[in-house]
């Protein structure tokens, strides 16, 4: 998947952080999301509202971010500009914006569990 099919499919808005990891030898960057289910155009009531996702940048040639378990980042704001996907995030806690701009090469999204209401 390229990011405009990502940024297309996938409205990010309100979705929360809970884990990131970075391999610079794979160049690779991947991020668990607890994701807005119930945000998107397809969904339909009754369906879970909330799902686990994992979502693998390759390509990644640079990450300078925040690593491992997360206690929620809020994702408030994303955008494509010029090949470059840009996510934006903040750790409520301590009032931390950060920004992330990435040309990832290829994307892969996995469902990891639908959360039952």
């Amino acid at each position: 998947m390229t990011i405009k099919e990502l940024y297309k499919k996938y409205y990010m808005h309100d979705s929360a952080i809970t884990h990131i990891d970075y391999s610079e030898k794979t160049q690779c960057l991947e991020m668990e999301i607890d994701f807005c289910y119930w945000a998107q155009e397809w969904y339909v009531d009754g369906d879970p509202e909330l799902m686990k996702m994992k979502i693998s940048f390759e390509g990644v040639e640079e990450y300078s971010g925040p690593l491992g378990d997360i206690d929620y980042f809020n994702i408030y704001d994303g955008l494509v500009k010029d090949d470059k996907y840009y996510l934006y995030f903040v750790d409520e806690y301590n009032d931390q914006h950060y920004e992330l701009n990435i040309s990832p090469k290829n994307i892969e999204v996995e469902i990891i569990e639908m959360f039952e209401d």
